[in-house]
């Protein structure tokens, strides 16, 4: 009684305790012949006190390391993906990198040991994303790494098409690769799941389409890029640089055209 108190019968086939739940089992029909017989038998006592010993608390999951590891290698990730914004928002961008490459490791081992979890799938994604847009945008050119994040990016818009995020990153990551048109596509992509886009989408779109001399396209996309920073993230400093870079090269691209011409 104490066992089917302790393991209720939904548990037997648990391989943790279906050996205990045959030995109760025994026991049980023991004392029943011996209410008839009173056959006295050490084996069957032997038995019930081991299951009187038998508690939960005592009984560890066989894979109890492994759960606990990989709970302390998740809340690890989550610190990583933490510190790599954090150290981002303070302008060390080289220590975000390691911080954020060390997450994406974490993340991609767990990925392969449990492929069918969903929510690993996603913070692969996330984290991907977050490295690649620190690679294209960071103001440190020693940190840039155009061709790790084109391929980050490319990863997580594949597995989330319906992300505008991954979309404005990989679009991103092809202006800084130099395949413009490219660029133009996956930004306008960007935009259109995002229902308008935002100046992160704005400003690469108004330098791609400068590097290509649609200087209409490029004008127009560097005005909604404007309008939409005053509107919703007025002195931001990551969209500020961009502005500056979008600003010299929409100066500096006609200046040569002209010249050419």
């Amino acid at each position: 009684m104490l066992f089917l108190k302790r393991f209720p019968v939904e548990q037997w086939d648990d391989p943790r305790f279906a050996p205990a739940a045959v030995i109760a089992v025994i026991v049980d029909l023991y004392l029943l012949d011996g209410l008839f017989n009173a056959m006295h038998n050490e084996i069957y006592i032997v038995a019930a006190g081991g299951l009187i010993n038998l508690v939960p608390g005592r009984t560890r999951p066989r894979d109890n390391t492994t759960a606990w590891s990989t709970n302390f290698q998740e809340r690890l990730v989550v610190r990583y993906r933490s510190l790599g914004r954090s150290l981002k928002d303070q302008g060390r961008f080289a220590e975000a990198r390691t911080a954020w490459l060390h997450a994406l490791d974490l993340l991609t081992k767990q990925t392969a040991v449990r492929p069918a979890v969903s929510a690993h799938r996603q913070q692969w994604c996330d984290c991907a994303n977050d490295l690649a847009w620190l690679l294209v945008t960071a103001s440190d050119p020693a940190v840039r790494d155009p061709a790790r994040a084109l391929l980050l990016a490319a990863k997580a818009a594949a597995a989330h098409p319906e992300c505008s995020t991954y979309w404005n990153t990989l679009g991103a990551a092809q202006y800084r690769a130099g395949d413009f048109k490219a660029a133009i596509t996956a930004l306008d992509r960007a935009t259109v799941l995002s229902q308008g886009g935002t100046a992160f989408d704005h400003f690469f779109l108004a330098m791609a389409h400068t590097r290509l001399e649609n200087q209409e396209q490029a004008q127009h996309w560097f005005a909604q890029a404007m309008l939409w920073m005053e509107q919703h993230r007025p002195g931001h400093s990551e969209l500020l640089r961009l502005c500056d870079e979008a600003r010299s090269i929409l100066i500096a691209i006609p200046a040569t055209s002209d010249t050419a011409h």
